[in-house]
């Protein structure tokens, strides 16, 4: 991949990123200037589920999966359980850890690398600088990060009307 540290180039796959679709060139080219690009191997892990969340993550190349941890105090059977949730692929431009702009911001999840990875890299600190001293910025990505969350607690609520429904047929059985 070419070009990695060029605002200019940085700004314009900024633009595929839902949290910043609604920056103008100007606001992008602003955010570029604190990413930096990472490259991790295959296995890695990028984030791990209950550490502190001081960066967020753009996926430039690869593929990693988004993993949950299943564990119940009362049922010892789930330690040490994990389940994917999600697969994602650079094609998407996917953002990851977009909550380290939010206070408490303690990792929800664990990013394992299926495959070799590039990165950008963002600071929260510095982006919630910059999100300070424009607040048009702040603005228009705090409405999209509210959007993101939104969709996700749909389709967290959708799948406990799914497991509900599974369970109630499991005991009528």
């Amino acid at each position: 991949m070419a070009k990695l540290n060029d605002p200019a180039e940085i700004a314009a796959k900024l633009r595929g990123v839902r949290m910043f679709a609604e920056l103008d060139d100007a606001s992008l080219v602003q955010i570029a200037k604190h990413c930096e690009p990472i490259t991790l191997e295959a296995g890695d892990l990028l984030v791990q589920e209950g550490a502190e969340a001081h960066n967020l993550f753009i996926l430039l190349e690869g593929a990693v999966t988004i993993n949950k941890r299943l564990s119940l105090p009362q049922l010892s059977r789930t330690e040490g359980t994990d389940r994917i949730l999600d697969e994602l692929s650079a094609e998407d431009l996917p953002l990851l850890g977009e909550t380290a702009l939010l206070s408490r911001s303690i990792r929800r999840t664990t990013v394992h690398l299926r495959t070799d990875c590039v990165f950008y890299r963002i600071p929260a600190r510095e982006l919630l600088k910059l999100m300070d001293a424009n607040p048009l910025i702040g603005y228009r990505v705090f409405r999209q990060l509210s959007e993101i969350l939104l969709d996700r607690l749909e389709q967290s609520n959708n799948d406990i009307v799914k497991l509900s429904a599974a369970l109630v047929f499991a005991l009528e059985d």
